[in-house]
């Protein structure tokens, strides 16, 4: 495995980004913009709602982003596009043996909490035939996830939006035929085993910051660090864009 880390935010930066949370979740609530709590996950959710969820779905045609289709493990849908509050979805691939991914779960959670009112979907992927739901769940419990959690058991997700890192970002905007952004969350990580004291790049949380802005994204695609996702079948017979005929996410 390889690893590619960034670390956390320091204190004051910390406080800086919350800051901005606020001020942007105010903002939209004044504008009228801000989702209910029925439209963003909440603490009230179940747990096997909030992190017990299977890829089971895909999208209707090769390039809408409104097929992409999510059922939970005790058999709720979640279609994230469905929702007209949905601006985009963020697809972070993890792994529980990963400790770049999860040294970024506090992060992610903090993200979620801010751009979720905002349109934002977050969604946290296994991309693995040997991440079942049993231990999808102890892991979710040990790092005290509050993101749904998706298993991507044959990798067809993966393999759709060319995913090959955990931790990797892949943003999906509503009605755009291509990623908005692909890549790490931020710079802590240098490279394998160089971990830097404090973040100074925070690509995911500028990408998803412009594009709510209506600006242009600066960076749209940088190079993940962490642990390679590790193919099952290098030539599936049935995959996500065999089974469905759907075009690759460029």
């Amino acid at each position: 495995m390889m690893y590619r880390h960034k670390k956390g935010v320091t204190s004051g930066a910390s406080q800086l980004f919350s800051v901005f949370c606020a001020l942007m979740t105010t903002a939209l609530c004044f504008a009228g913009d801000v989702s209910s709590h029925a439209d963003h996950p909440t603490s009230q959710a179940t747990a096997t709602e909030r992190f017990s969820m299977a890829l089971t779905g895909a999208p209707r045609t090769p390039t809408a982003t409104t097929g992409w289709e999510f059922n939970c493990l005790d058999g709720i849908r979640l279609m994230p596009f469905e929702d007209p509050k949905t601006k985009a979805v963020v697809l972070i691939f993890i792994s529980p043996d990963c400790p770049v991914a999860n040294a970024y779960h506090p992060q992610l959670k903090k993200m979620d909490e801010c751009f979720g009112p905002m349109g934002v979907r977050f969604f946290l992927v296994h991309s693995s035939q040997d991440i079942s739901p049993a231990v999808a769940r102890e892991h979710a419990a040990a790092f005290g996830l509050s993101i749904p959690v998706v298993l991507d058991a044959d990798q067809s997700l993966a393999r759709a939006v060319n995913a090959t890192i955990t931790p990797e970002a892949i943003v999906i905007a509503r009605g755009r035929p291509s990623r908005i952004y692909r890549g790490a969350i931020d710079n802590r990580y240098a490279a394998y085993g160089k971990k830097r004291p404090v973040a100074s790049q925070f690509f995911l949380q500028d990408a998803l910051t412009s594009y709510l802005a209506g600006e242009s994204i600066a960076v749209r695609k940088t190079k993940p660090v962490g642990c390679f996702i590790s193919f099952d079948n290098p030539n599936p017979k049935s995959s996500y864009s065999n089974r469905h005929r759907a075009t690759t996410i460029q």
